[in-house]
This record gives C-alpha cells, sequence and structure tokens, in this order.
C-alpha cells in the first residue's frame, strides 16, 4: 500500500471486526515537533512495522517518505505522537521494551551504515549504536525480557554482541 489510503489496521483474533484507527493523513508531518531546528516537513507516504505497546493500548511504528518517522499512537488511533525523525535516511523495525519505557528501532542512513537506535520516552533521550569503527548493525534488534538488554547481529569486526541501554 501507497500513498493517502494506507492504514494501520486491526482485526480480532478471530478474524472480524477489521477496522483503520490509523490513517496516514493524521500522522504529524511537523518535524519540528521534535527537533526545531528542522528543514521541512515530513512528506509521509505509508506507514510500516506496527508494534504492539506491553500494556496492549498502544502501537509503535514507522512512517516514510522523503523522511523517516517513528510514532506512537493509542490503540484507538488517539495521541498520534511523531517521536524521532531522519530526513536523509529511513528507520526499520521498531519495537517496545518489554517494561513499555523505551523504543528500539532501526537507521538506516544514506551512509549505509545501519545502526540500531534506543529512545527513552520520558525525555526523548535517544541513544545509537552502530557506526564506521564499530562496524553496521547487520540485524535490527531483539529486547531482552528485563528491558535491560538487546541482541543484535553486528556486521563488520566489531565482536560486541550485547549492549546495556539502561
Amino acid at each position: 500500500p501507497y500513498g493517502a489510503g494506507n492504514t494501520i489496521d486491526m482485526i480480532n483474533a478471530q478474524g472480524q471486526n477489521r477496522w483503520s484507527p490509523i490513517k496516514i493523513k493524521d500522522v504529524p508531518q511537523d518535524t519540528s515537533l521534535v527537533n526545531p531546528d528542522a528543514q521541512f516537513n515530513a512528506g509521509t507516504n505509508f506507514l510500516r512495522y506496527p508494534d504492539w505497546a506491553p500494556s496492549n493500548h498502544a502501537i509503535a511504528f514507522m512512517g516514510i517518505g522523503h523522511s523517516g518517522l517513528i510514532v506512537t499512537a493509542t490503540d484507538k488511533g488517539q495521541n498520534i505522537t511523531l517521536r524521532d525523525f531522519d530526513y536523509e535516511g529511513g528507520y526499520g523495525r521498531v519495537a517496545w521494551s518489554p517494561d513499555g519505557a523505551k523504543l528500539l528501532y532501526q537507521v538506516l542512513p544514506p551512509s549505509g551504515i545501519n545502526q540500531l537506535a534506543v529512545l527513552r520516552l520520558s525525555d526523548r533521550k535517544r541513544f545509537g549504536f552502530g557506526s564506521s569503527q564499530e562496524g553496521t548493525v547487520a540485524q535490527g534488534g531483539t529486547w531482552g525480557p528485563d528491558s535491560a538488554r538487546i541482541a543484535y547481529i553486528q556486521g563488520g569486526e566489531s565482536s560486541n554482541p550485547a549492549v546495556n541501554p539502561a
């Protein structure tokens, strides 16, 4: 799906009651909400990779156009909040931490040196890893059950297989 008709749909486990609470037209495009120095708005064309919050009442997802976005919303499509953006690259999969306090997502810059980022939702502090010195992050990460560790596949020469984002 591409363009204005792209939505995040939900359906119950019995395959009934499908609805579209999150529509692309409702996703904030004003990147200055995250960075006051932003040069232009997002221009989102489609939404991808929804992930449920552990509370079961929110979703995180990625939007892409000429800018990549990380967005959260309630399961009713309310409080749609822009969390991060990158106007020179994009993002891959996004995942809530098991404690619901952080987001983990793939950062796909034009350099080709893929990274992972952890965003602490309480204060918007972002921690990233993967670089030309560390090597590219070859595959997106997964949270440990305690929300204190992440496992991921590292490319390049680095032998650092886990990071503590706390």
